[in-house]
């Protein structure tokens, strides 16, 4: 099995277009047909004609039949639609490893991405000016280092509760984290296991460090932004009718060190584990391209032990020791609005007159749901700190907004197994005005000092899985 996917896009002479995936954890090579007139996919099941042992063999049967005039390599499909008269698939052309977790997977972010375009003979629907200018919107829209994926473990949970194998299913990612659930319907609806991984957008990154022993450690830090509710300052706030917070990201620093790194000072290092330090090495930096492709908020996790299987174990055979933290950060959880009626000073804020707390509760019920340990009941209290950095002094706009959060969270700790909400009131912006940024930061960090203890972190250890 390949541990990558790729994805070859093939243009004919007639400008049809071929999609050859030869998706990660998979054997086949599928050779997927977009219909020149309506645009939908088509996809067969015999063998040397629509399923082949690699890429090299289904281009060369394309060839074959005269239906490959320009051949583009890419390392990832990441979605695929018809837009009026157009069809497009988006490709990420190349990638890098951001991170390599301790369980020896890789996380890929997109370092460059296209979209490849072809005109429809007999277009079902013709599309009006303003949804062509929104069209452009969407496929000129940046993508570079925003966007990361991992094709072998499920990068949209926390690591201590993303379990041991990447499903089949791929219904099974929290579909908060996915940002291309629409565009790879039609490609998940071929029933081609993988054939698109789960992209999200954030921050992925990683870095190998040393303590004051010289003793050395990995620390990765991902942030995971939402899709439920996004949008820019000011029109994204508050809860939507899914009870989703404005620009909602989740955050994790996971920390882990290689237990038989800690022996390489009296043992010898074998030659596996010098092609896996050499990997993790460039781990920040190794770009790949398809055609490189051969030189190739304060809660508590579930506690738990790691041994995640790959379908490629040349990363982590040794043991490995982690820890994970996991915080969020978001949008007020109440229902309101922010509008701006002058260029000078704040933004005004209006709380809903009509059940401003509606969705409070299933926000908070749905963080049980996702971080609650296993072993804990539905009607243990689940410990959630919400550090409330509005601007509480009087008269000033944001504490309307404050009073209403509390009020809100009274409410909630009524609910069973969510008793153990408590709100934490720092002024960031009057701390800033009054101690400097400095000063303020540490009282930030003396203020949930307490909070963090309590809230503890996941931790985890074990040996890799088998080659």
């Amino acid at each position: 099995m390949r541990h990558r996917s790729s994805v070859a896009v093939v243009e004919s002479d007639k400008v049809e277009l071929h999609l050859v995936l030869s998706p990660a954890r998979s054997i086949d090579t599928h050779v997927v047909r977009v219909c020149p007139t309506t645009g939908a996919l088509e996809r067969g099941t015999v063998p040397g004609a629509d399923v082949f042992q690699d890429e090299d063999s289904a281009l060369a049967s394309l060839r074959r039949r005269g239906l490959c005039k320009t051949v583009t390599r890419s390392c990832a499909l990441l979605g695929y639609v018809c837009f009026g008269e157009t069809a497009a698939a988006l490709v990420a052309r190349k990638v890098r490893v951001a991170a390599v977790l301790p369980n020896g997977h890789e996380i890929l972010t997109v370092t460059e991405a296209k979209w490849h375009r072809v005109p429809l003979r007999d277009p079902t629907v013709c599309l009006t000016k303003e949804e062509r200018s929104k069209i452009a919107s969407l496929t000129e829209t940046p993508m570079e280092n925003l966007y990361f994926y991992c094709e072998t473990f499920d990068a949209t949970r926390p690591f201590a509760l993303a379990g041991d194998v990447l499903s089949n299913d791929e219904n099974d990612f929290d579909p908060q984290w996915v940002w291309n659930e629409w565009l790879s319907a039609p490609v998940r609806a071929l029933g081609i296991p993988h054939a698109c991984p789960a992209l999200l957008q954030g921050l992925a990154e990683s870095r190998r460090l040393r303590d004051l022993k010289d003793r050395e450690y990995r620390v990765a830090v991902f942030g995971r932004r939402s899709s439920a509710h996004p949008g820019t300052r000011y029109l994204a706030r508050g809860l939507n009718d899914a009870a989703a917070p404005g620009n909602e990201v989740e955050m994790e620093q996971i920390v882990w060190v290689r237990e038989a790194e800690e022996e390489t000072k009296t043992t010898t290092t074998n030659d596996a584990d010098a092609s896996r330090r050499t990997k993790e090495d460039d781990a920040s930096m190794n770009e790949v391209s398809a055609d490189d492709r051969d030189v190739v908020k304060t809660e508590r996790a579930q506690s738990g032990t790691s041994a995640a299987s790959s379908t490629r174990r040349d990363v982590s055979r040794d043991s490995a020791r982690w820890s994970s933290y996991v915080w969020r950060r978001g949008s007020v959880p109440i229902r309101w609005r922010q509008e701006i009626k002058q260029s000078i000073g704040d933004a005004e804020i209006f709380v809903s007159d009509e059940n401003p707390y509606r969705g409070t509760g299933q926000y908070f019920s749905t963080l049980a749901r996702g971080y609650r340990p296993l072993d804990a009941t539905k009607e243990d209290g689940f410990p959630v700190t919400c550090v409330n950095l509005l601007r509480c002094a009087p008269g000033k706009p944001e504490l309307l907004l404050s009073e209403h959060f509390h009020e809100a969270v009274r409410g909630v700790r009524k609910r069973a197994g969510l008793s153990g909400i408590t709100v934490l009131n720092f002024d960031w912006h009057g701390n800033i005005k009054a101690l400097g940024e400095a000063k303020t930061v540490e009282g930030l960090w003396n203020a949930l000092r307490s909070y963090l203890a309590d809230a503890g972190v996941a931790r985890g250890g074990g040996g890799g899985p088998p080659p």
